[in-house]
């Protein structure tokens, strides 16, 4: 049955069928509301959205009808519509968050320090991730990503000189290609600011004092949303990032180690 079909049901007509999604028979109301946009709680069902996102001669209308309901307390009857599409789970005005774990892999190589007479190389790690992303457009989101802090082994022309620990947050816009299958591709750039932090020294540096300078970056991001449920979501994706750092021993420059990581992981992505 199609949506007009539907209203008929409860006595209603639609005034435009081509766009309206609201209609007030005598003192009743009736509302079309998103499936992926209900969940049960409680044995309740709950609808969420976001009014500030809606647009247009039907929805402006949706909005007057819902609002009146509210103040005159008219009884709300509801047609649940449904889609197939994907694309339409995350819209305009959404958040999606996500939990996962990620590897930072710097470059092979890290630049030479000392004049040229010790050669760096920084070792990978992973740590769990979060990551909030806000729609501006139904294709167009910021995304802001943190993570509990990642610690690095150094090396010295092959030998453990020392450690330390830094946090990599990450503000990015992203496009969505949105579109009838369950993945869905992304890309997306911004900017990354590195802080170093509890840098410990031993071998070659035992009893001097390291210290790594913060560092502001460019970063790339892409992968894929694969949903798995309503609302849900499995995101595999890797990031470029800029960082490099300038290194003092005993408050004396030495040089600049170059970072410029892959991070790649996977997260598990939902929304509201």
């Amino acid at each position: 049955m199609g949506i007009v079909d539907e209203f008929a049901r409860y006595k209603a007509k639609l005034r435009n069928r081509f766009y309206d999604i609201s209609a007030e028979v005598g003192p009743e109301t009736v509302l079309s509301l998103w499936r992926h946009r209900i969940s049960v709680e409680g044995g309740r069902w709950i609808y969420r959205d976001h009014l500030s996102r809606w647009s247009g001669l039907g929805n402006e209308q949706f909005a007057r009808h819902l609002k009146t309901a509210f103040d005159e307390k008219r009884p709300i009857r509801v047609v649940v519509a449904t889609t197939d599409n994907p694309a339409l789970a995350v819209e305009k005005g959404d958040w999606t968050f996500s939990v996962g774990a990620h590897v930072v892999a710097p470059k092979s190589g890290n630049g030479s320090l000392a004049g040229g007479a010790l050669d760096a190389d920084v070792g990978d790690d992973w740590r769990p991730t979060i990551t909030a992303e806000y729609f501006l457009t139904d294709k167009l989101g910021l995304e802001i990503l943190a993570a509990l802090p990642f610690e690095h082994d150094i090396r010295l022309n092959g030998a453990n000189a020392g450690s330390t620990k830094h946090l990599p947050p990450t503000v990015s816009l992203q496009y969505h290609f949105r579109n009838d299958s369950k993945v869905t591709p992304f890309v997306g750039a911004g900017v990354n600011y590195t802080v170093f932090f509890e840098e410990e020294t031993r071998g070659p540096l035992a009893g001097t004092e390291l210290e790594l300078d913060s560092s502001w970056g460019l970063a790339g991001h892409a992968g894929v949303d694969i949903e798995v449920g309503s609302n849900k979501w499995l995101r595999i994706d890797a990031r470029y990032i800029d960082i490099d750092t300038d290194v003092k021993v005993d408050g004396a420059a030495v040089g600049t180690v170059n970072i410029d990581p892959m991070v790649y992981g996977a997260a598990f992505v939902w929304s509201f």
